[in-house]
């Protein structure tokens, strides 16, 4: 049996939350990282703005008040 779970955010005096741009999580996985380059110009124009992105949250180290974690397209990706 499948469970679904809804989280309602509600913040006072604000009807609805700002919208992001849609962010598909595989243009951040289309280039070949190679230790310290610098990412492509498609991948950096997103810094510092507003998206919105599907996937799963791996925690990196820490299971409570995570400041810290992998978004990941499917629960079976690893670390």
């Amino acid at each position: 049996m499948k469970r679904f779970f809804w989280i309602i955010l509600v913040a006072a005096g604000c009807s609805k939350p700002p919208e992001g741009a849609a962010l598909p999580l595989q243009s951040l996985g289309g280039f070949e990282y190679k230790d310290k380059m610098k990412l492509p110009d498609d991948i950096t124009r997103w810094n510092g703005k507003l998206v919105k992105a599907t996937g799963f949250i791996n925690p990196t180290s820490q299971a409570r008040n995570l400041t810290k974690f992998l978004l990941v397209k499917d629960r079976s990706t690893s670390c």
